[in-house]
């Protein structure tokens, strides 16, 4: 065999080794639930008031990122949003995405809150990371958070919108923070999930008072799958199921669908509460057509708004 010959053959076998060796990573890549896929953008300037703050709940020390509107006045009322980046995601990667689609003008009626999931993740009662392992409480966290915001500013309505884990965790805090949570707005996320056990399916606690939701989804997501509950391991409540079952918690009847070459929505109003999930044709795990939707969904909760009992603080 030749010189050449023989280092022929050593490249290629070093080539099929580097091919393997992504192979792995990407279906270990794809074996993990709810990754966050948003990527922080250059932020634009503005004239808001960024305050870093911390807080310390149930043995730990949590931390969160409040956005006061420009031209922000202490006597003027607020409505706020709590806003949840997904799994493996941080506070401040998600302000600077939503602020890099959102004009000032859009966010300017809103109070902000970027909170920090621990150790990068949410406890949405099946899933995900540390969070979840460790039984965090972040339900009584966002409840000592929403006492506290109100003892500082004058907040109206509040609202939850997150991705991936980030949307389970507005899910959770529909469901279970009703007295507190107007309306939320998830964006490739889910309802609920099959348990640590392996075999029970967690679905959402049943809410003591309607909350209006709005979900988004696209339909060729290979990480919280749209309509195949069980990949990789991974057990997600579909899409659909999942909006069904919210109109089902509201008590919703009256149905309407339609299509466009975009998206499908379908959508459960009453005049007071409105379910809706807007499915996303040619859109995979990340946050679909951003540049319509998340101006869409601060305008939606804008309109859903109503106002909540005093919460409970600690």
């Amino acid at each position: 065999m030749s010189s050449h010959e023989s280092y022929g053959k050593s490249r290629l076998k070093k080539i099929m080794k580097i091919k393997m060796i992504v192979m792995c990573l990407v279906l270990l890549a794809m074996a993990l639930p709810a990754i966050d896929m948003l990527k922080p953008m250059a932020l634009p300037n503005s004239d808001e008031t960024i305050l870093t703050e911390s807080i310390y709940h149930n043995g730990l020390n949590r931390t969160y990122i409040v956005v006061l509107p420009q031209g922000f006045n202490a006597g003027t009322t607020y409505d706020m949003i709590f806003v949840l980046h997904g799994h493996g995601g941080d506070a401040e990667g998600m302000r600077s995405y939503i602020n890099f689609f959102v004009t000032m003008e859009e966010r300017n009626s809103f109070i902000l809150v970027y909170v920090n999931g621990f150790d990068k993740g949410w406890n949405v009662i099946h899933c995900c990371g540390n969070a979840h392992m460790q039984n965090v409480d972040d339900v009584g966290l966002f409840r000592l958070l929403i006492g506290t915001m109100r003892q500082t500013y004058n907040i109206r309505n509040i609202f939850s919108t997150g991705h991936s884990n980030g949307g389970m965790m507005s899910h959770r805090l529909a469901a279970e923070c009703s007295d507190m949570i107007s309306a939320i707005a998830d964006v490739s996320g889910c309802v609920g999930g099959q348990n640590d056990n392996g075999v029970d399916i967690c679905w959402p606690s049943i809410p003591q008072n309607n909350v209006s939701v709005m979900m988004i989804h696209g339909m060729k997501d290979n990480t919280i799958f749209y309509n195949e509950p069980y990949k990789h391991g991974f057990y997600s409540i579909p899409f659909l199921d999942g909006v069904n079952w919210w109109a089902s918690a509201n008590n919703l009847t009256s149905k309407s669908e339609n299509t466009t070459s975009d998206y499908r929505v379908i959508s459960w109003d009453d005049g007071k509460t409105e379910v809706v999930g807007y499915s996303y044709i040619n859109v995979g795990h990340e946050w679909a057509d951003p540049f319509k939707t998340v101006p869409m969904i601060f305008k939606w909760l804008s309109e859903h708004g109503k106002d909540k009992t005093e919460p409970i603080t600690e």
